[in-house]
């Protein structure tokens, strides 16, 4: 950790901040790939295997419509009605020929789906060429009897095969919905549970850098700001690297010089200034010692007075001489 100390504030701010966009860059890239794969197995639910149920069931049911309408034209004693049921029959057997084309299309990489496929779309062609060719031109031609033996024979054999077939792959694509379901739900599980993961590690990550570069740019600058206290309070000593030691170079370590010049530079001003008082005391001691000489001078005065008086007696002793 002592080249993560000795890393400057701007820095060491940077790292922390660049470490939490990483978690925060993690954990968006999980919730990312997690909503890919739903998305992706949504679409297979809806484009595929319920489109697959719906569409097989959907042919079942025009299946059974063309059989029954094929049954009502060999009850059918009017033309007109017969023409009906036969432009019904046709309509019908176009969607289903529609129906196959499509769960072809979606189904084009499923092996086992695409072989009872194919084998329902030759069921349905061979009946509607027995049914086209011989079994409706019987039926407009009054021969009830041939037609209801192929509709009731050959016919309705290979439409028991085709319903059968269009049955099983209807249940085999509702259980492939199932589980596509059920892998949604798994996948949704996974997800929650590793974005909680992937969160909870991010957020306790993101506790223990803040509490990281809070004890190694606070702790610094607390003691700093406490060391300026004590220099502004007239402590010359304080020293910041002394106050907390062993963090390498840090921001307060300059504070740090910086207390020790501002104290090197109040102590030379207190040195200075107690040069100028001594300086002072000194000239006052010079002029003292001055006035006590004249004071010295008046009182040898008194013997020039004395030698005046010498005088004085020198005249009186000069009077007799006259």
């Amino acid at each position: 950790m002592a080249w993560f100390l000795n890393l400057s504030t701007r820095r060491k701010l940077l790292l922390g901040f660049a470490l939490m966009a990483a978690l925060v860059a993690v954990v968006a890239a999980a919730a990312f790939l997690a909503i890919v794969q739903l998305r992706d197995s949504q679409r297979r639910i809806f484009e595929r295997d319920f489109a697959n149920a719906v569409d097989l069931m959907q042919l079942r049911s025009e299946e059974n419509c063309v059989r029954a309408s094929l049954l009502a034209m060999l009850v059918s004693t009017q033309a007109s009605e017969r023409d009906v049921w036969s432009r019904g029959i046709c309509e019908r057997s176009a969607a289903t020929a529609e129906l196959v084309r499509k769960l072809r299309k979606h189904n084009p990489d499923d092996a086992v789906f695409t072989r009872d496929l194919e084998q329902i779309d030759a069921l349905r062609e061979a009946i509607a060429s027995t049914r086209d060719a011989e079994i409706i031109p019987r039926i407009n031609a009054g021969q009830t009897d041939e037609a209801r033996a192929l509709v009731l024979g050959i016919e309705e054999q290979r439409y028991h095969k085709l319903t059968a077939l269009a049955k099983s792959l209807g249940e085999h694509a509702v259980a492939d919905a199932r589980a596509s379901v059920a892998r949604a739900e798994h996948t949704a599980g996974q997800t929650l549970r590793l974005l909680f993961t992937v969160g909870a590690a991010a957020l306790a990550l993101a506790i223990v850098i803040a509490l990281w570069l809070s004890a190694a740019i606070g702790v610094p600058l607390r003691a700093v700001a406490g060391i300026a206290q004590r220099i502004a309070s007239g402590d010359l000593t304080a020293d910041v690297a002394r106050a907390a030691p062993g963090r390498g170079r840090r921001p307060g370590q300059r504070l740090s010089l910086d207390g020790r010049a501002v104290a090197a530079h109040d102590t030379g001003a207190a040195r200075r200034r107690g040069r100028a008082r001594l300086g002072l005391e000194r000239d006052s001691g010079d002029d003292d010692a001055g006035g006590g000489g004249g004071l010295g001078d008046g009182d040898g005065g008194e013997p020039d007075d004395g030698d005046g008086g010498g005088g004085e007696a020198d005249g009186a002793g000069r009077e007799p001489e006259g």
